[in-house]
């Protein structure tokens, strides 16, 4: 990658930092994630259509905007689920069971059928 590609996925990282609950300490997985994103987008690059730093530029602005909705999303809002998974509950055969157990069951039990 060009020194220029690399900028600007270091820039454009720091500058999530702060922003719907990224930290500092994830400055390097959203690195990772904009260069693998390039990465796997890359073989689609038109040359016809447009320069290749304008083709990353979008790319790269295309995955965070979709970090940002997966991060403020209200289904994947983890604060919405105000419960332990060790937290004990009773289980479809009525034991006092943790959470977490009850829910890996009731899932083989779907795979079960």
């Amino acid at each position: 990658m060009s020194a220029q590609t690399i900028n600007l996925i270091k820039h454009k990282a720091w500058s999530l930092i702060g922003t719907v609950g990224f930290t500092w300490s994830d400055r390097d997985d959203l690195e990772q994630e904009l260069v693998l994103d390039i990465l796997r987008r890359l073989p689609r690059f038109d040359p016809e259509r447009a320069q290749l730093m304008t083709f990353i530029v979008r790319v790269v602005d295309n995955k965070i905007a979709s970090m940002i909705e997966a991060r403020t999303c209200p289904t994947s809002d983890f604060r919405l689920h105000a419960y332990s998974l060790n937290e004990h509950v009773r289980d479809s055969d009525g034991f006092t069971v943790e959470r977490g157990d009850e829910i890996v069951s009731s899932r083989a039990r779907l795979y079960q059928r």
